[in-house]
């Protein structure tokens, strides 16, 4: 949760072992992707998000991706480890 305000964002986090962390700053900088904020923004800022912030959000369309994985019996790729394509159309 994103908590902000006059004095300032306290962010809370769960930890790998299920426990919270608070942290304190002046500012906070997102970078959840335009569907998870689409989908989640509701429980994600205290308080909610204004309508216009809201509104501007759902302006922008969001279209589905797939991400493959295959495994080759043998490396031919070199000493590269990921390959990334985004269609241009994207």
């Amino acid at each position: 949760n994103i908590a902000y305000g006059e004095e300032g964002v306290q962010v809370t986090v769960i930890n790998a072992d299920n426990t919270t962390s608070t942290l304190g700053a002046d500012y906070v900088i997102s970078t959840f992707s335009v569907g998870v904020l689409q989908d989640q923004h509701s429980t994600l800022f205290t308080p909610p998000l204004t309508p216009t912030y809201q509104n501007s959000l759902f302006q922008f369309p969001m279209s589905a991706y797939l991400k493959i994985y295959i495994r080759f019996p043998t490396r031919f790729w070199g000493n590269v480890w990921l390959y990334n394509y985004a269609d241009e159309r994207r």
